[in-house]
Parts: structure tokens; C-alpha cells; sequence
């Protein structure tokens, strides 16, 4: 038996523990996030409920989500994800599934317009793909998700909803009680911080002032240090690892917003997770934007803006930041 649901956070934890979950009910009975939470949280007005906890569930989880299931929307997890894709791929990549005419003509088109790009608004994607009909675009996307070749990451959210609102008054509430804290207490400082976080290692230290907008999208390793004046605006996840030091006046943000002023004035927010790898120092006055992943070993110089992707063992630095130089990794045999 399934457990029932009543938050986004168990939302989460079960898409991680059964890793294949459709949302509404479909030919298995008992098998769906409509069966396993309270019927009055679907659509009403003024509640979040499993509707609204789609996109936090894909920012916490890395989850996939798309209509994977007998034409019908659901979640895989990051796990799973994987062999669900190869399974229903059946050995083919697109190129090869459309050579072989096993694809149409349409789904080619729209599949590559989404490979020439990272991601897209689906909105913007069908204009891209010239396709004035909203129904005919999403039954290609469904195809396209059934096998294995497209999924969701994110949905747009309304940064006013009242759902991301108590999340951003956990935070505030969290960050105010931690930065009260005098900084010689460690030990009322280390629970507080344990507190607002979602995941903290061995011997932390965030030094005031600290401010987050959940808290709990927050991971972090062994001996995680942030100097004064840190802003993580975590709406979608922050996952840190072991010995990372964050300098003064830094800036991690998963947060965007639409270029469309029409998409500003409806509060529209977008957002996409930030990892940071092992051994890890990130300078003062520091920017790491949205979606970027830093690997093991790396120095980001001060006032650096990060917007793509670092590798291992190097210096970045600059505006937009660029590799400077490589460095070695001296850690070996080290815990």
C-alpha cells in the first residue's frame, strides 16, 4: 500500500521510493498520486495541493515528469529515469528512429527545434516549431515523452502563489532566528542552521547575515562555510558537497523570470537547480546563476558571474566567467 500524501515534501519522498508514479488513475488500481491524497486538495481555490506540487516536486527530486504513462502524465525518478528511456527507445536515437520511418515527419521537426536549445518554454517552443494549434503540438510532445525522448524539468510558478509564499516565510523566519544568533554560540547556531536546511554534513558554518528563500532546498556537506552577507535564493535546489568556503556578498540564485513584460506582470518565476561539487571556494561578491553546475576543485575568482557550467579542477573568473588556469587536486588519500 501506498501512503497518503498531504504535502509537497511527501509528494517528493514518495516519487523517490516507488520511482515510477503516474498522477491520475489509470488501469492499475491504487497506482497514482490521485488515489493516495485527499480529494480536497485537487483545484480548489486558495489550496495548494498535487497540481501545484508538480514543478516543486521536479526542483526537488530532479525527477522527470511528462505524460509517460498510456498517453497520462507522471513522475520517474532520476534513478529510474534512465532505463525507462531505454527501454521505450527500444535502440534507437531520434535520427536513427526517423531514418528507419518509424517516426513522422512533424515529430522530427519539433524534436530538433528542442535540440538546438538546452530547454524551452513550451510556449515558445511551438512557436518556434511554426505549429498554430496548441492540441496538435501537445500530441507530438506526447509522443515524444511516451518514448523516452522528452521530459518536463520545470514548470513556470506564480512567485505571489501563496505556496511559495510559506515557503519563503519558513525561510524568513529561519534566516531571522539564525542570524540572532551571537556567532560565538556554535552550538545554537549549528541546530538553527540544521533547522532551516534540508540536508546539513559534519561541522557547519553560515555566518550572518544569511538569507534563503526556502531553506529547505538547501543541501550541504561536510564543513560548509559561508562568510558574511550570503543570499541563496533556493525555489529550486541547491545541492553543495564536502569542504566548500562561500565568500562574502555571494549570490546563488535558481531563480529567473520571463524576458515578456506581459510574463513579469503575471509574476512569473522560473527556476533551475544549482550543484556545486567538492572543494569547492567561491570568492566575494560572487553571482552563480541558475541551472549552472560547478565540479570538484574549483576556485571562482571574486566578483566572478557564473552562467554556465565549470568543470573540475580549475579558476574561473570574469564577466560572463571563464576558465583562467587548471589546478591540481592534491586530496588524494585525504578523508
Amino acid at each position: 500500500m501506498l501512503q497518503m500524501v498531504t504535502s509537497e515534501h511527501e509528494l517528493a519522498e514518495l516519487v523517490q521510493v516507488c520511482g515510477f508514479l503516474p498522477l491520475l488513475k489509470n488501469q492499475i488500481p491504487g497506482f497514482s498520486v490521485e488515489e493516495h491524497t485527499p480529494p480536497d486538495l485537487w483545484f480548489v481555490d486558495g489550496v495548494d495541493g498535487p497540481w501545484e506540487w508538480k514543478g516543486p516536486v521536479i526542483r526537488a527530486t530532479g525527477c522527470a515528469y511528462g505524460k509517460f504513462f498510456w498517453g497520462k502524465a507522471g513522475f520517474i525518478s532520476k534513478e529510474w529515469f534512465p532505463d525507462f528511456a531505454n527501454y521505450r527507445r527500444d535502440g534507437y536515437d531520434f535520427d536513427a528512429r526517423y531514418d528507419d520511418g518509424l517516426a513522422k515527419h512533424q515529430d522530427k521537426m519539433v524534436y530538433d527545434v528542442l535540440a538546438d536549445h538546452p530547454s524551452l518554454l513550451s510556449k515558445e517552443w511551438r512557436r518556434l516549431c511554426g505549429i498554430g494549434k496548441r492540441g496538435e503540438f501537445d500530441g507530438i510532445v506526447s509522443r515524444l515523452q511516451m518514448l523516452g525522448y522528452v521530459t518536463t524539468v520545470d514548470f513556470e510558478y506564480d512567485f505571489w502563489d501563496e505556496g511559495v509564499n510559506a515557503r519563503k516565510l519558513h525561510a524568513i523566519e529561519g534566516c531571522a532566528k539564525l542570524n540572532a544568533i551571537p556567532v560565538t554560540d556554535d552550538e545554537a547556531r549549528e541546530a538553527a542552521i540544521r533547522e532551516l536546511f534540508g540536508a546539513v554534513g559534519r561541522y557547519p558554518t553560515v555566518l550572518p547575515v544569511f538569507n534563503c528563500d526556502n531553506g529547505w532546498n538547501i543541501r550541504v556537506g561536510h564543513e560548509f562555510l559561508t562568510n558574511y552577507n550570503v543570499t541563496i535564493l533556493d525555489i529550486a535546489p541547491v545541492t553543495v558537497g564536502d569542504h566548500v568556503m562561500i565568500g562574502p556578498n555571494t549570490l546563488i540564485t535558481t531563480v529567473n523570470h520571463p524576458l515578456s513584460p506581459k510574463g513579469r506582470r503575471a509574476h512569473l518565476g522560473q527556476a533551475k537547480p544549482v550543484k556545486i561539487g567538492n572543494d569547492v571556494w567561491i570568492g566575494g561578491n560572487c553571482t552563480i546563476l541558475p541551472g549552472v553546475t560547478i565540479g570538484n576543485n574549483v576556485v571562482i575568482a571574486a566578483g566572478a558571474v557564473v552562467t554556465k557550467d565549470v568543470p573540475d579542477n580549475c579558476v574561473v573568473g570574469g564577466v560572463p566567467a571563464k576558465i583562467i588556469r587548471e589546478i591540481e587536486d592534491d586530496t588524494e588519500g585525504m578523508e
